[in-house]
């Protein structure tokens, strides 16, 4: 597994997961000195929600581990993470794990708020989802979703999804 190393108790987290897997954490700048750059290099273009996550130091480790290691999949936890390993030429089967369909959520907090700049903010943000989980569902050979209405949502976004519904357990 390759993570963001976490700000508070990074041993802490890193052994109770090393039981489970291999863990290697990076250690990257602050999340707002993360967005900050990541919005100024992508132009804007990607999702507010996507660019909190990007990390190129993180898409090198998995690039030296790839090159190192044989790997049956790779798994992408959440649209930040799926959306910028598409820079990467990959040929391992790719599975993403999508969680929630996000353009439907910012859809509707656009159309619950009441106030204009929120809305617009959450409008252009719906869009980018959209674009978003549209060329990701499109590259990946699995995306695992939560209920029957993502496996829809996503099929209707990308006519060559391949959804796999993974009810959420407790």
């Amino acid at each position: 597994m390759v993570s963001h190393a976490a700000a508070d108790n990074p041993d802490e987290a890193i052994e109770a997961l090393s039981g489970l897997c291999e863990v290697v954490a990076v250690k990257e700048p602050s999340v707002l000195r993360r967005v900050l750059s990541n919005l100024i290099r992508n132009r804007f273009r990607p999702p507010l929600f996507v660019i909190k996550n990007a990390s190129d130091a993180i898409l090198d480790v998995a690039d030296q581990l790839i090159s190192q290691r044989s790997f049956d999949a790779i798994h992408m936890n959440m649209l930040d993470t799926a959306f910028f390993a598409l820079k990467r030429p990959w040929q391992i089967p790719l599975v993403f794990d999508s969680h929630n369909c996000l353009a439907q959520i910012a859809e509707g907090v656009r159309d619950r708020s009441r106030n204009p700049f929120r809305r617009a903010v959450f409008a252009r943000e719906a869009r980018a989802l959209r674009r978003c989980e549209s060329e990701v569902a499109s590259r990946m050979d699995l995306t695992l979703v939560c209920s029957d209405n993502d496996a829809r949502l996503f099929s209707e976004i990308a006519d060559d999804a391949h959804c796999l519904v993974a009810p959420n357990g407790v």
